[in-house]
């Protein structure tokens, strides 16, 4: 792809991205956010979503979903990242709105346009999550 033509999509997604992190910040302190109680994002999450990208290439798409959504305690944590990609995927109608797990979608609809599709949705989050407080 023409270096073009990923920028007009970063260009769409960063801002899709931003919105559905200000909204996971109104959460704050809850289950399902990735923001502390005093509204900042724990420094773990920028390795999480910084790893993510080097886990598709390496293992493959549904590899790395299972990897980041498993049961433990950090897949748990993991996974609220892949739920913010849902969401980016959602609003950016690269996936159906009704969809509830990007891994249970994988199985059905793998294809190279879906991998593509969450790699940059995830690129467009880690450089949206750049825009809000970390812990110190």
């Amino acid at each position: 792809m023409p270096e073009n033509m990923f920028k007009k999509k970063l260009d769409v997604l960063i801002p899709l991205a931003y919105d559905v992190l200000a909204t996971n910040e109104q959460d704050k302190g809850n289950l399902n956010s990735i923001f502390n109680e005093d509204g900042a994002i724990p420094n773990t999450f920028k390795s999480y979503i910084s790893s993510f990208g080097a886990s598709v290439i390496q293992s493959g798409l549904n590899a790395a979903l299972t990897f980041n959504s498993n049961g433990t305690e950090t897949g748990k944590q993991r996974k609220k990242v892949m739920n913010l990609l849902l969401e980016i995927l959602k609003k950016s109608n690269k996936i159906p709105e009704n969809t509830s797990s990007l891994l249970e979608y994988s199985k059905t609809n793998n294809s190279a346009m879906l991998k593509k599709n969450i790699m940059d949705a995830a690129v467009a989050l880690k450089l949206a999550m750049r825009t809000f407080k970390f812990e110190k």
